[in-house]
């Protein structure tokens, strides 16, 4: 059940805020607009079904149905904006806008009266839901804060830690063929001869075939001992990552929706 709205200002931009049944929902026009996606459709289409929804929202023009998203799905719009000041406004949302809300266990309450029986029960009541929400949003931030990091300080993943992050129960060879079929990764299995004319396993596999370069890249070391080159495949992060997981989605693999039930 949606409370009043609740509007902030971020660089001289509204960000509408409703409460739906205690958590925290975002206009996704207003989110969309701050991040630089051409519309909210174009934001929401790499989110999931959880983590968007339409709202009715009290506009100058009456109340109107609109595109809203949750708190999770704010932070993978965030992760999939190209704007340089996507984290900072990460930051405004997590550090004044979500304690501003928490501090008071609603959104807009009205005044309560401290000296009645039913004015401390509402203030008790109020308190402990702020708390509860409080846990939730921690565990949630701390989800997305791992992803952050590691999308800030490395450059790119492995398939193997890709798949058991979004895919932990599908099989490795399920995700490769996968990919094979597709046409995104290269087999290079199988495809040299030894002297007898008999196949056998090249010395690469799972490299990116020109549609995959959109989500992998190979990168390249050497072996020292060996003083020979090697190229690992790994999967672009960022926007490239959250495209390559709904996509995988639209395909039919089962992904893991543990980080987005917190």
């Amino acid at each position: 059940m949606n409370t009043a709205l609740t509007p902030f200002t971020y660089a001289d931009l509204p960000v509408r805020v409703l409460d739906v049944d205690g958590e925290p929902w975002f206009v996704a026009s207003d989110v969309a607009k701050i991040l630089g996606y051409a519309s909210a459709k174009d934001m929401t289409r790499r989110l999931d079904a959880d983590e968007k929804g339409g709202r009715s929202v009290p506009t100058l023009g009456g109340v109107q149905t609109m595109t809203t998203i949750s708190e999770p799905g704010l932070y993978v719009a965030v992760l999939g904006s190209q704007v340089p000041g996507a984290k900072d406004f990460k930051r405004w949302v997590t550090h004044e806008v979500l304690p501003q809300i928490r501090r008071t266990g609603a959104y807009s309450p009205a005044p309560l009266d401290p000296t009645s029986l039913e004015g401390i029960g509402q203030i008790l009541a109020a308190g402990q839901a702020a708390l509860e929400r409080a846990v939730k949003a921690e565990a949630r931030a701390e989800v997305s804060e791992a992803r952050v990091e590691m999308i800030e300080h490395t450059k790119g993943f492995s398939i193997r830690e890709f798949k058991k992050h979004y895919f932990p129960d599908v099989p490795e060879g399920v995700l490769n063929t996968l990919l094979y079929e597709k046409g995104l990764l290269i087999n290079q299995r199988g495809t040299k001869q030894d002297k007898n004319g008999n196949p056998k396993d090249g010395p690469q596999h799972r490299h990116p075939s020109y549609s995959g370069n959109k989500y992998f890249f190979i990168s390249w070391y050497i072996d020292e001992e060996k003083k020979t080159r090697h190229g690992s495949t790994l999967v672009r992060p960022g926007t490239p990552e959250t495209e390559l997981v709904a996509q995988l989605e639209r395909w039919g693999l089962a992904r893991n929706k543990a980080e987005t039930q917190l």
